[in-house]
Formats: structure tokens, sequence, C-alpha cells
């Protein structure tokens, strides 16, 4: 069965009015794996911002450039770091394009994938800053 995208529409409504029970279940799992997708991506690009000197060029803030950036540093903290936001990107790719969902269990992987950024998010608060 492939995703009615109008759904996101009303979830925007939903969102704006505070009232949830009129969105799908799925265009909520949709929703939840995006948004929590952008808050950890979106934390990670500014740590990098934050704490890198002299700043990174233009246009270095690409999706899979941060998750990289995080992946090339020494520490396993910060390698993992990058690991789970090219995951998380992947899965955000599927619940943003993709008309079926190819998760088994798309209740289960909501969970998953709002907790690796999470994850994400305690992870980047634990890291010592670079380059004062």
């Amino acid at each position: 069965m492939t995703f009615d995208w109008h759904e996101y529409s009303a979830l925007a409504g939903c969102l704006y009015n505070g009232n949830l029970k009129e969105a799908s279940e799925e265009a909520r799992f949709r929703s939840a794996i995006s948004r929590a997708y952008y808050a950890a991506y979106c934390s990670a690009r500014n740590h990098i911002r934050a704490h890198t000197k002299p700043p990174l060029a233009p246009g270095w803030d690409g999706h899979r450039a941060v998750a990289e950036w995080f992946k090339s540093q020494q520490d396993p903290e910060s390698k993992q770091i990058g690991q789970d936001l090219l995951n998380l990107l992947e899965s955000r790719q599927k619940a943003d394009y993709r008309d079926a969902l190819p998760f088994p269990d798309p209740r289960m992987a909501t969970a998953l994938w709002v907790k690796t950024a999470q994850l994400i998010l305690d992870g980047l608060q634990k890291l010592p800053r670079r380059n004062p």
C-alpha cells in the first residue's frame, strides 16, 4: 500500500493545532523519524560550527558531510555519532520519500530511530570542545 502524501498536510495542521488524533499513525511515524533526524543532524552540524577553527568552508554542512566529519574523528564517541547519523539519514530518506515504508514493524522502527537521535544528542553533549 502506498502512502498518501496528503496526510503530511493533515499532520501539519494537527501539529499546528495540537490535535494529533486526526493524523494517521503512518504519518505520525514518518514525521517522528524525520523530525528526530533533523534534531540530530542540525545539532551535530552546529557542534562542528561551534568547535572547529578555522571555520569550515561554505557548503561543508551537507548531510553526509556532517556524518563523515564525525566518523573522521579519532575518538570512538564521535565515530559512533557519525555512523548513527548516516543510519538515521537513510531511514529519514525512506520515511520522507518512499511510498511504502520498508520497515517490517513501523512502530518499532520509529522507536529505534527516535532513540538513536536522542543518543546522538546525548553524545554531542559529552564530547569535549575542539579547538576552542
